[in-house]
């Protein structure tokens, strides 16, 4: 038998979800079942962003503040990589503080549970950020991608720190985009967009067959 698919993103087959956070021993609440709705997957990313934003612990003589302050502007973004399936929660924190900002927000704690990510900045000028980002497990096969992200950028004597607990989840999938039992092989095959000065010389891709059983 064989069966053709056209990749044009990267799929993910929502399987059994019944999990928990084992690394921090805590429970997920994650959806139980694959075919749970998406209005059940966005509720549980919603509320895994708020538990990642509240085990961020802030620096010493930090206190937090209502929103973003003004002259902040470099922080009005959010550093993560958010789509529509991305739950966000966040907090604004400020201190007054003569260290290197990017001492400062490499030094935050890493929360239970998390690894230490990512660091990256805008440079050195004034305006510019730092950011820090901190990693949780996957759940299932549902919650693909669980951050805390600790930005910072200096407003004179201060520190500003933009703090984004975020959850990517995966949506429903239709039962018509999985493959069936009993597949021999399947051909991938990947369109580039079309764009740029000359969108007419953008070329498709070979097609990939895969018959190994595991990777099917």
């Amino acid at each position: 038998m064989r069966f053709g698919i056209a990749v044009l993103a990267v799929m993910l087959v929502a399987g059994c979800a019944t999990a928990s956070d084992t690394a921090s021993g805590r429970p997920v609440p994650v959806a139980s079942r694959a075919n749970a709705s998406d209005a059940d997957r966005r509720a549980t990313a919603e509320a895994d962003a708020r538990r990642h934003l509240a085990e961020f612990t802030p620096p010493a003589g930090a206190h937090q503040i209502h929103g973003q302050p003004l002259g902040a502007d470099a922080l009005a973004m959010d550093p993560g990589t958010v789509g529509r399936t991305t739950a966000v929660a966040t907090s604004w924190w400020t201190m007054t503080s003569t260290r290197a900002l990017a001492k400062v927000v490499e030094a935050v704690a890493i929360p239970v549970g998390a690894k230490a990510g990512d660091s990256w900045g805008t440079g050195g000028t004034p305006g510019d950020t730092r950011t820090m980002s901190f990693d949780w497990p996957l759940v299932g096969q549902i919650l693909v991608s669980r951050q805390l992200l600790v930005t910072g950028t200096r407003l004179g004597d201060s520190i500003v720190l933009r703090v984004d607990g975020e959850t990517t989840w995966v949506p429903q999938r239709p039962k018509n985009s999985l493959i069936p039992s009993g597949v021999a092989s399947i051909v991938l095959t990947f369109q580039p967009p079309r764009f740029g000065p000359d969108p007419d010389t953008v070329k498709p891709y070979d097609p990939i067959t895969v018959t190994d059983p595991g990777q099917i």
